[in-house]
């Protein structure tokens, strides 16, 4: 009976983890559609988000109307 529970416990985990990974990717595959539509800003290596976000802050300094907040 213990070794059927712990079978049922790892069994939800695993799908647990699972859905993380597919529900991570999926954030990551988004992040890569915005960074791409952006241009393509930033270094080797630098972080998608932070790329975007000082793409951002570049076009704001040059067009002050635009309002990212």
């Amino acid at each position: 009976m213990h070794l059927l529970r712990e079978r049922q416990r790892a069994a939800a985990e695993i799908r647990r983890l699972r859905q993380w990974k597919t529900d991570t990717l999926d954030l990551l595959n988004k992040w890569t559609d915005v960074w791409e539509q952006a241009g393509r800003p930033g270094t080797p290596g630098q972080p998608l988000h932070e790329a975007v976000l000082h793409e951002l802050q570049r076009l704001q300094q040059h067009q002050p109307s635009l309002n990212f907040e």
